[in-house]
């Protein structure tokens, strides 16, 4: 199942869409004109089409179009009872082989994949704990991360609403202004904390007490931080120091 747009060389504005569905035992096709790619409109013409086929629709496979997955994932809440109430995000990006001319979005920027020549976007992911995807958006390839947080932030509470929810990302995506725009708006976080700051907390480090094991080779401590309402997480792995200390014998 797919949509295909037909709006010449202008994309702005509303169009029609094309819904096609494809049996792929049988290569039958059926098609539906559809005026712009919202799910509502979407989803009542595949409705129409699940009625004229044939046959009975065993399993679907569709595209990441917003108009497929919102319809997903509000069935898995359904079913499952989920908020998606903790939630994960972070930012990778891919790269162009070529000039990308005519991507608006293609930029020279920070390179994960280690081709500083090569064009490149920026993509935000919004993930549940098992991985699911729950959103996500493309940003033009020299956004720096810390600048995407408010945006994913206000399109999710869009979507779900504004959930007492708690965002997981790590020390890239992390800053001040991030955080307090967060705990204005009643948002929970758990982000990774700068090194720079475990200096604060080295008498609790070094204190043999109140550790938890949550598995084997890894201990945590909570630590009321005394300057605000956070909290830190401390974290000792015994295989993450036997790590570092082969690197630094190397």
């Amino acid at each position: 199942m797919d949509t295909v747009s037909h709006s010449g060389e202008n994309a702005s504005g509303t169009f029609v869409y094309s819904l096609n569905l494809t049996d792929i035992g049988s290569t039958w096709v059926e098609t539906r004109a559809v005026l712009g790619k919202g799910e509502a409109g979407i989803l009542e013409a595949f409705r129409e089409l699940s009625d004229e086929l044939p046959f009975a629709i065993q399993a679907i496979d569709a595209d990441n179009g917003g108009e497929f997955i919102n319809h997903l994932l509000h069935r898995y809440r359904d079913w499952f009872g989920v908020g998606f109430e903790f939630l994960l995000y972070d930012v990778t990006s891919t790269y162009f082989e070529g000039l990308a001319e005519k991507n608006d979005l293609a930029a020279r920027g920070y390179s994960r994949d280690s081709r500083p020549d090569c064009k490149q976007v920026c993509i935000g992911l919004v993930v549940t704990p098992e991985g699911l995807p729950v959103a996500y958006e493309v940003f033009a390839g020299n956004r720096n991360d810390v600048t995407t947080l408010e945006e994913i932030v206000e399109m999710m509470e869009r979507k779900y609403g504004q959930a007492q929810r708690v965002w997981v990302f790590d020390r890239g995506i992390s800053s001040e202004e991030n955080l307090a725009w967060l705990r204005q708006r009643g948002a929970t976080y758990l982000v990774g904390t700068p090194k720079s700051q475990l200096k604060r907390y080295q008498a609790q480090l070094l204190d043999q007490s109140d550790w938890q094991a949550v598995r084997e080779g890894l201990e945590v401590k909570r630590v009321c931080s005394p300057e605000g309402p956070e909290q830190f997480i401390l974290c000792r792995s015994t295989d993450r120091a036997a790590k570092e200390s082969a690197m630094l014998q190397r």
